[in-house]
């Protein structure tokens, strides 16, 4: 791709990052990574993060020393814009922990890959070039850790959907795969099929246009997400919409107990709502040319882009 095309585009990754806000630093201490603030005080919500592992693709964090026999582990994935104490990644994982006292909450840090510039301008291809490697490291490193694979649910953002995915693959089939807001393929990485990898697979994809709308899971849904958000707030929602729910006690879309339709090619399955509902429509995969303001919210749709479910299943019979 011509280096100016290459800049422009960057531009447009430079809003991707700004929706992480920086609120601190991480300094790595004796096995435990420890959060300082800018600020005077320390948040009471964020607790300081063991370091699991540290290598030159990344580290692992986890909010309480590793049980290898728990039951269950979460692993959280960021993508392109990085993770930082205090945002969307550390409250889910602060939740999370909360919630599941007894299991394993894992937090991965690749910030290292996507911190790659030109002219001060983040190199989104640069990244995207990283992603297999990091998710082969990261794997493992997640298995010199002990824990069984088969325990893990993997929550990934954006281009941490693929490096989820990339764990997935060489640590064998891990249980779960929770994907949010999957990078769109423009940013120079194929969407990967999670499929292979886990038990069940679910997505959660939007209009946004950094969201791929290509399937890669067994079941893939339409994020309702406030009204006036734009193409970024979109693309940055899913894991906030998950962490308040965990914060409200509702665990059914974390451990997939919802009972979704069956999946229907060009189609998703169904619209997750912005307070944790479900609405049994398939939704048109193919994005709408709406207002250039952006798609704002899953209200805008128009009648032919969604169809209750039932009506859709009896027509392909």
């Amino acid at each position: 791709m011509h280096r100016f095309h290459r800049i422009i585009v960057s531009l447009v990754a430079v809003t991707y990052c700004a929706a992480s806000p920086f609120h601190g630093r991480v300094a790595l201490g004796q096995g435990r990574s420890e959060i300082q603030f800018v600020s005077a005080s320390r948040p009471s919500n964020v607790p300081e993060l063991f370091l699991v592992a540290d290598s030159r693709c990344g580290r692992i964090h986890s909010w309480k020393k590793l049980n290898p026999s728990a039951d269950r582990s979460f692993v959280i994935c960021h993508g392109f814009g990085g993770t930082k104490p205090c945002d969307r990644f550390h409250e889910l994982g602060h939740h999370l922990s909360r919630q599941f006292p007894e299991s394993n909450v894992l937090l991965t840090e690749w910030n290292t890959a996507v911190g790659q510039s030109f002219l001060g301008i983040p190199e989104i291809w640069d990244a995207a070039a990283r992603i297999d490697e990091t998710g082969r490291e990261l794997a493992r490193m997640v298995r010199e850790s002990g824990i069984d694979p088969s325990s893990m649910t993997l929550i990934g953002e954006s281009f941490g959907v693929y490096v989820t995915g990339r764990m997935a693959e060489h640590l064998g089939e891990v249980d779960r795969i929770l994907a949010f807001n999957p990078a769109n393929e423009a940013g120079g990485h194929a969407a990967v099929d999670l499929t292979p990898f886990s038990r069940m697979a679910w997505s959660f994809q939007t209009y946004s246009p950094y969201d791929t709308t290509a399937r890669i899971a067994d079941a893939s849904l339409f994020l309702e997400s406030p009204q006036g958000y734009g193409y970024t707030e979109q693309h940055t929602y899913g894991i906030n919409w998950l962490a308040k729910q965990i914060e409200q006690g509702d665990m059914s879309w974390l451990l997939m107990q919802r009972t979704l339709p069956a999946p229907k090619p060009g189609w998703f399955c169904g619209i997750a709502t912005i307070d944790a509902g479900f609405i049994s429509k398939y939704v048109a995969c193919q994005r709408p040319q709406l207002a250039s303001s952006g798609i704002e919210s899953v209200h805008l749709l128009q009648l032919p882009l969604s169809v209750d479910a039932r009506e859709l299943n009896q027509s392909a019979d």
